[in-house]
């Protein structure tokens, strides 16, 4: 599941606000809203050990080495690293957890996970930039 890493959020960087993502990110970072990558793109979150995730996180492919309070919604493979610290629920298709990893929530497995449902915002990919808009956003 190798994917290059298109945009790094390094650590001196604090983030207040939701990031929607449509390539690969790798996140080191403090973040203060959630992290969304629409189900049908495509694209990695890579949340480093020293990332600190206060909101949900959503996306096809998520790993997680660092620390979310907030709930983890993934589409497709959930990779779960020994340094991972989560509290919230995590709902996912597919799971691979290291030993030392600490949740504080419940396991759900899904197939149908539905972005929408969730969040209820309609996202859409503009152009061939890749830039990303919200229509609709409930705050």
């Amino acid at each position: 599941m190798s994917r290059k890493i298109e945009t790094l959020v390094g650590k001196s960087l604090v983030i207040t606000g939701d990031l929607f993502i449509s390539g690969a990110i790798h996140i080191d970072s403090i973040v203060r809203g959630n992290v969304i990558c629409k189900r049908d793109v495509k694209a990695k979150i890579f949340l480093g050990k020293d990332s600190k995730i206060y909101g949900n996180v959503y996306g096809p492919l998520i790993s997680i080495d660092g620390y979310v309070d907030g709930n983890v919604y993934c589409y497709d493979l959930l990779q779960i690293g020994s340094a991972a610290k989560i509290s919230g629920d995590i709902l996912y298709n597919k799971v691979d957890m290291e030993a030392g990893a600490v949740i504080h929530g419940n396991l759900s497995h899904d197939l149908n996970i539905n972005f929408d449902d969730l969040y209820n915002v309609d996202v859409e990919t503009l152009d061939k930039s890749n830039r990303i808009t919200v229509n609709n956003p409930k705050n």
